[in-house]
């Protein structure tokens, strides 16, 4: 039987969560991946599962995960390097301490959310992508639920997440629908915090579009170089990243993010980083 939920959210609409199975994940078929007791995985089957028209969540790179539309698989070379890591140290900065339950939308395959599992009592770790979930459930720990479904379409906890964090999700989503899911699923006080890629936008933002290009590379060498000599991961991507197509298409350049949430999210911080990410940064006013 699939494991309770911790919340309302995420489950078949008008249908006890526990009357169905997963086909996906069975500990009973040879090859399934390993679950804890208390962990639950939800079948494709029950929930929808589209954080986006392209399909999903790349996990690193300017383009994001595409569908059965126009994708391409990206080879890695020696010099690429995972820009949603490098940033994952920004996102925890913005985090305080004494977090109880933490919402990651657009996990991918769990990198992010069990560092999180290392600040909060609990995570809730969302993805449209059975492989990624499954993927997620050989690395992160047992204070990490695994969700399968779309931030939009199944509820989410009234002001349940003291924090709510994204790593490249949001591009894929519609920033008048998702800001405010998401700011009410924040407790007063809470924090959003998230990095999602910018369409490019020239003439406007040419210089840090070239100190992209060239630090990219220079980057890339000297990380390559301290995991040969120094051992350690050095932003490498995560395993997954190889399989996973890309759209080189992100809807909104970070002006435009920055009206949005200036719209939706007063007080809101919106910025560009350099390497082909944007930062949006808010916290819910205490009642």
């Amino acid at each position: 039987m699939i494991g309770r939920l911790p919340h309302n959210g995420f489950c078949a609409r008008g249908t006890p969560l526990s009357s169905h199975r997963s086909t996906a994940a069975d500990p009973s078929r040879p090859g399934s991946p390993r679950r804890s007791p208390g962990r639950c995985w939800v079948s494709p089957v029950v929930l929808c599962a589209d954080l986006g028209a392209d399909g999903g969540r790349a996990p690193d790179g300017r383009g994001s995960r595409a569908g059965a539309r126009g994708g391409r698989l990206r080879p890695v070379s020696a010099l690429d390097w995972d820009h949603n890591a490098f940033y994952h140290r920004l996102l925890l900065r913005q985090l305080p301490d004494g977090l109880r339950r933490v919402l990651d939308v657009g996990c991918g395959a769990g990198v992010f959310a069990s560092k999180l599992a290392a600040r909060a009592e609990k995570v809730d770790a969302v993805d449209k992508s059975p492989e990624m979930i499954a993927a997620a459930y050989d690395t992160t720990p047992d204070n990490v639920t695994l969700l399968l479904g779309d931030v939009l379409k199944e509820p989410l906890p009234e002001a349940g997440y003291d924090a709510i964090v994204s790593v490249t999700a949001l591009h894929h989503l519609p920033l008048e629908m998702a800001l405010p899911v998401l700011a009410r699923a924040l407790r007063p006080g809470g924090v959003l915090v998230a990095v999602a890629l910018p369409r490019t936008d020239l003439p406007r933002e040419l210089p840090v579009e070239l100190l992209a290009l060239i630090s990219q590379r220079l980057f890339g060498l000297t990380f390559a170089l301290l995991r040969k000599f120094n051992g350690g991961n050095w932003f490498a991507h995560e395993p997954t990243h190889s399989a996973m197509p890309v759209l080189l298409d992100p809807p909104l350049a970070t002006r435009q993010v920055r009206e949005y949430a200036a719209a939706l999210l007063p007080g809101a911080q919106v910025r560009r980083l350099v390497f082909w990410r944007y930062f949006l940064l808010w916290h819910k006013p205490s009642d």
